[in-house]
């Protein structure tokens, strides 16, 4: 099946160079899922009071403080539960 780029900053930890050899960092945050479970993810974030924001033909989500949690490389909306 089709799977759908995107970068998650939940895994990144510490600083860029600090830790990993330089290149490695930003790659831990790189990932690749399908339509079905990057939706089951934007649902799960705006039900525990995140919001999702579409932009240049990105999906952005972001924790209830606004913190982007998630960038994903396409259209993804919201389960049609959690988007009522």
């Amino acid at each position: 099946m089709r799977t759908i780029p995107g970068f998650d900053y939940r895994q990144l930890k510490g600083k860029p160079g600090a830790v990993d050899a330089p290149g490695s960092y930003h790659e831990k945050g790189m990932v690749s899922f399908q339509r079905k479970e990057w939706r089951a993810l934007v649902g799960a974030v705006v039900a525990a009071g995140g919001f999702r924001r579409f932009e240049a033909g990105e999906t952005f989500l972001h924790a209830k403080g606004g913190k982007i949690l998630v960038e994903i490389y396409g259209n993804i909306q919201a389960p049609a539960a959690e988007a009522a």
